[in-house]
């Protein structure tokens, strides 16, 4: 890893990107970035050893832009590493932690910048999801649906959690304080997809949490990674997180949503990406009550092909902005394992 340039004294907030061979995103997103950042900013972009041109993209921005610096691995260490490795080279106050491939609306960083001056321990940003690369076609307006920005109390764990928590899984959402992300133990967390869920909800926040209302970032729905893993991500991996957490059960609980869920294990069989396999192996032993094993049986023995075209042609005759991208889901059953 190249070492990194301190930042003057008075950097408030640091924003860490992690990248890999994304270069073209990576340009969009800087472009955005770089237009609205001031002299209590920086912008750190970690580049897990990408292939493409990363790096040139990267540099070229650091020579407009005195307040960006670049670092590179000589090797992949996972995204979720890669975050931390920029969080340790930050030198703001508090970081927001941003992919690669998403667009800062215009009164993002005002807006955070902003957000943390009252001394907050965390600040969620809301965000609206999009259909297209241009960010024009605007599907999901507002992520969260909340009526003004909120506050939770430091003793409001549960509640932050049950309210918040889904959004949090979105690493976009979340700008933390630098001290409270180094301070605490992550390494339990690099392998669970939610690093950044696992570090805010290990123990209490040492202070208050704000939620920002109105969104400040554009994501693009299909350009995550993982899809071709949501089941096993939701399903499996988030609950599994979710019991190391001092919280009640019943927010615990409360906030599997997937588990709760038979439409989400119907369109995931629809998907190829739910089996009696999985029902027997990472469901059941997570379902206690008798109603939710037999809902989650059943969908499991449901013909997936007879579902897949079922949603097809519910996704086609519907019409609705993003219904295209659940079109694209379906397709992808063809090249699933999973679908037997």
């Amino acid at each position: 890893m190249h070492p990194a340039t301190p930042c003057p004294s008075g950097t408030r907030l640091s924003i860490c990107i992690a990248t890999f061979n994304r270069a073209g995103a990576l340009r969009a997103t800087l472009e955005r970035l770089c237009a609205q950042i001031t002299d209590e900013c920086e912008i750190i972009v970690a580049d897990n050893a990408s292939s493409d041109d990363t790096k040139q993209v990267a540099l070229e921005f650091a020579a407009r832009v005195p307040q960006l610096r670049y670092i590179r691995h000589e090797s992949n260490k996972g995204w979720e590493r890669n975050f931390h490795s920029a969080v340790c080279a930050a030198s703001g106050e508090y970081c927001w932690l941003m992919p690669d491939d998403d667009v800062l609306k215009s009164t993002g960083v005002s807006a955070v910048l902003t957000a943390i001056r009252p001394d907050y321990s965390l600040i969620i940003v809301n965000v609206e999801y999009v259909s297209n690369w241009d960010h024009t076609k605007v599907v999901i307006p507002c992520a969260m649906a909340v009526d003004s920005d909120r506050v939770y109390r430091r003793d409001e764990t549960d509640r932050l959690f049950r309210e918040v928590s889904e959004h949090m899984r979105y690493v976009g959402a979340v700008v933390i304080k630098r001290s409270i992300w180094l301070e605490r133990a992550k390494e339990q967390y690099f392998e669970s997809w939610f690093v950044q869920v696992g570090v805010i909800f290990c123990a209490p926040l040492p202070g208050n949490t704000l939620v920002i209302r109105e969104p400040q970032i554009s994501v693009t729905l299909g350009g995550q990674r993982w899809l071709s893993e949501s089941f096993d991500i939701f399903a499996y991996w988030w609950p599994l997180l979710v019991r190391t957490f001092p919280l009640s059960d019943e927010t615990k609980w409360r906030g599997c949503p997937e588990l709760r869920s038979p439409g989400f294990f119907a369109f995931n069989r629809a998907c190829g990406q739910y089996s009696l396999l999985k029902y027997r192996r990472q469901i059941q032993p997570q379902l206690t009550r008798l109603r939710h094993r037999l809902l989650a049986l059943s969908v499991a023995l449901l013909p997936a092909t007879v579902l897949n075209a079922l949603y097809a042609f519910f996704y086609r005759m519907r019409g609705r902005p993003g219904d295209q991208f659940m079109l694209q889901l379906l397709d992808r059953k063809n090249s699933s394992p999973s679908i037997h």
